[in-house]
């Protein structure tokens, strides 16, 4: 808006990023229902044109492109205003999501007032012609970090084509009657306004939860009502339910916080007198209710479930909640079940990564309702692998031993971060899923081949900042025949993530998996991920940082192997194939076989060829390419030794509760801390790390091979003593399972536990973004004020 220049708008989709912040005021003069621009505000409008040199601009946009409002007071009002210019009267659309309360005006008429932590709303309007006017009002909440907000206008015959968004215009003719309340906990006061500023009249019921009972009324748009709730002190719901449409729209839901508090500590009594399913969801529903960002719904709808659950009542919730082995936490898991479900019958699944808690797919989908429909929230934001890959997998084997599932009907669903998720996952696990539909995520674009076989939906946008100039990128590589793209046009991430503007079901119907496609592409650089449907690699060569593998079943008598890098690899014969008399050519060298009896060939790599073997013996490298964050896959326990210096506790501590890069970088993962004399061998399975314990062997009767020995004054590797202080992380097998990883933290002096920093933080990397230079290393070394890492052993110290 620099010279104050309007928008211009010429019938595309406009982003609107600039606004003059009018001015500020004390939140104290906010008043949620009045929908008048305030005299100053106007007067600021009027202006703007005489005096634009007194107007501060706010632009301030992420890579996101939505606007950054953190740095506003959460005790201020900003008035914020930017105006669009059109050559024509028409239609449009505009699409609005702000963090905090607010109100925006078109043209000086009120179009909503939103109240809830991130609101997105979209409304069919008429630009005139010449200069529009629009007006926000803002305060932000105090403790929301997320402060942001974007404006986009979309024409409306694009929309009605569905050229913006697939579904957008089914949802607009969906919108409901749109009404903002405000509940005084205190006064036991409500107030609440219908939105609609055309003159109508209303004929509605009023519905009180606990009594069940409906109050007849008649209501004006525009109108504050006050109703007295003094008398409703329990858990209750008022809502209106609207005549002519039958639509119900909910007022508020009364709950204190004071009720939640006593609830919670009833819960937690009653946790010792319930069986172990019932313990574990009052468990699930204390920890959800402990959680800041829940709506008030939400909350309603959780405080009363845990209040049916104490009074043994009956009660209807998709919510299931299950002990997690990954950090002995519960987890929850929003599963919509099939109509008539029978436990005899199998059923497709649709699973939706969260990355927005509380934002529910299966709520949203109206038909389908022969499908099993989860949604589930990893923990955080990861961008896919490691503690987010752990939760995935373990919620589908979750799901999977509750219900019948059908192995070859298993659909993911990602938006957003969630995105990411899916595009990782299914380039690891090739065979996971039948199909895959991904809004605004990119995949670790060296892999993207080893989802060849899948079906996959992908929505981007070119001002998407996932994409921007890579728009056409996973087109090229793979076949159209699978992978379908829809291109959108000029809209930005935030608003581009949204699963209610897509055919994701229409998409997912009647799709199967084949576990025995006719070829198979396979990369991966980490020994944590080696299979793809029917062909399994046992590892990656030694000094080599990744393998490949293409395989092509060309005949019921012939399959083609090209391998580079590979230690071996086995192929569990597809069933068309014909055992009497085969012929396997393993990079041009032909393998003959008659009779078959077995379901699988192995082969090993050995002078520079590969020779058909009986079976794999040898131990694989599970740690190469994932490296010190390998613990992060699975099951983690930490052990520190019990003295009185707690700099090692303070370290466990952040292993325990590690961060992410993302926009939110809390992970919600506490992993179990145990002093080394509480350690048993119940303890020692699955993945370990240990922070200053001299002698691992101890605990292991000898049989733990630690490659760099640390002692007071220097430590050794490969026979070499390097003297002087040094911060030591290494990863070695779990002897008792191989799959299973210890990563050992040393150092010969404590202080730099808190100067290294890959131990003062432990961040974890987007595995999307491919090797990480510290992280993916099986040993890692501050020594002398540098940092050297160790790829895999026996490769010598490499400064980073």
């Amino acid at each position: 808006m620099n010279n104050y220049n309007a928008f211009l708008y010429e019938g595309d989709t406009l982003l609107i990023n600039e606004f003059l912040i009018l001015c500020e005021l004390d939140a104290e003069s906010f008043d949620l229902f009045d929908t008048k621009i305030k005299d100053i505000v106007n007067e600021r409008i009027d202006n703007i044109h005489n005096d634009y040199g007194s107007y501060d601009v706010f632009d301030k946009t992420s890579k996101f492109l939505f606007n950054d409002l953190s740095k506003f007071e959460s005790n201020k009002i900003e008035y914020f205003y930017s105006e669009v210019n059109s050559s024509s009267r028409q239609k449009v659309v505009l699409d609005i999501e702000f963090s905090g309360i607010f109100k925006i005006w078109f043209n000086k008429s009120i179009l909503y007032i939103g109240t809830e932590n991130r609101e997105r709303k979209k409304f069919v309007l008429e630009i005139s012609e010449g200069k529009n006017h629009i007006l926000i009002e803002y305060v932000r909440q105090n403790g929301y970090n997320l402060a942001r907000g974007f404006v986009q206008l979309y024409n409306y015959e694009d929309v009605q084509k569905g050229i913006v968004m697939p579904k957008l215009m089914d949802y607009l003719l969906k919108q409901g009657t749109l009404v903002v309340s405000k509940y005084s906990e205190e006064k036991h006061i409500l107030e609440f306004m219908i939105l609609d500023n055309r003159g109508e009249t209303y004929d509605v019921h009023y519905y009180l939860y606990t009594s069940q009972c409906t109050i007849p009324a008649r209501l004006e748009g525009m109108v504050k009502y006050t109703l007295d709730l003094k008398g409703l002190t329990a858990i209750d719901n008022i809502a209106l339910f609207f005549d002519k449409s039958g639509e119900r729209v909910n007022l508020v839901h009364i709950i204190s916080q004071e009720q939640i508090d006593a609830l919670i500590l009833r819960a937690i009594e009653h946790t010792s007198k319930k069986d172990d399913a019932v313990r574990i969801q009052l468990l699930g529903i204390v920890e959800k209710l402990k959680k800041g960002y829940l709506t008030n719904e939400r909350r309603f709808l959780l405080a009363a479930e845990l209040q049916s659950i104490l009074e043994n009542e009956e009660y209807t919730s998709n919510r299931e909640y299950y002990l997690s082995e990954i950090d002995n936490s519960v987890l929850e898991v929003n599963v919509r079940k099939p109509d008539d479900y029978n436990e005899a019958e199998q059923y497709p699944l649709i699973l939706f990564l969260i990355d927005k808690e509380e934002v529910f797919f299966s709520d949203s989908v109206e038909g389908y309702r022969e499908y099993f429909i989860a949604d589930f929230f990893s923990g955080g934001l990861l961008g896919g692998g490691y503690v987010s890959e752990a939760r995935i997998l373990e919620v589908l084997n979750y799901i999977r031993g509750k219900y019948k599932i059908d192995e070859n009907r298993i659909y993911l669903l990602g938006q957003s971060h969630s995105g990411y998720d899916v595009w990782t996952l299914i380039e690891n696990y090739p065979d996971i899923a039948a199909a895959a539909y991904m809004i605004s995520g990119y995949p670790y674009y060296p892999n993207i081949r080893n989802v060849s076989n899948i079906p996959i939906a992908n929505i981007v946008s070119d001002r998407d900042y996932s994409y921007f100039d890579k728009t056409d990128s996973i087109s090229k590589v793979l076949s159209a025949s699978l992978y379908s793209q829809t291109n959108l046009h000029n809209i930005i991430h935030d608003a581009l993530a949204d699963f209610n503007m897509y055919p994701i079901m229409e998409f997912f119907h009647g799709k199967v998996g084949d576990p025995y496609p006719r070829t198979i592409n396979f990369r991966t650089e980490r020994n944590r991920y080696l299979s793809s449907f029917w062909i399994s690699t046992y590892g990656i060569l030694k000094s080599k940082n990744y393998l490949q593998v293409k395989a092509e079943a060309v005949s019921d008598r012939l399959i083609v192997v090209n391998v580079e890098n590979a230690d071996g690899f086995k192929i569990t014969l597809p069933p068309h194939i014909d055992k009497k008399s085969f012929v396997i050519a393993v990079n041009e060298q032909e393998f003959r076989f008659s009779d078959y009896s077995k379901a699988e060939v192995s082969f090993k790599y050995c002078g520079g060829k590969y020779f058909e073997i009986k079976q794999w013996e040898e131990p694989i490298d599970y740690r190469k390419g994932t490296g010190l964050l390998d613990v992060y896959l699975a099951p983690l326990s930490i052990f520190v030794p019990r003295t009185e210096i707690m700099t090692e506790l303070s370290i466990a501590f952040n292993f325990a509760s590690p961060l992410s890069y993302s926009v939110i970088n809390s992970l919600y993962v506490r992993y179990p801390i145990y002093y080394l004399d509480e350690l048993s061998t119940s303890v020692l399975k699955g993945n370990l790390i240990f922070i200053n314990v001299p002698d691992l062997g101890f605990y292991f009767d000898g049989t733990v091979e630690v490659p760099i020995t640390a002692y007071n004054d220097h430590f050794t590797y490969k026979g070499e003593n390097y003297y002087g202080e040094y911060c030591i992380m290494q990863v070695v097998p779990n002897p008792a399972d191989n799959k299973y990883s210890i990563l050992l933290i040393n150092t010969n002096n404590n202080a730099l536990l808190q100067r290294c920093i890959f131990t003062r933080k432990v961040m974890l990397p987007f595995m999307f973004n491919g090797f990480h230079d510290y992280y993916n290393n099986e040993g890692l070394i501050m020594y002398n004020k540098k940092y050297y890492g160790i790829y895999e052993w026996d490769d010598n110290l490499k400064e980073i």
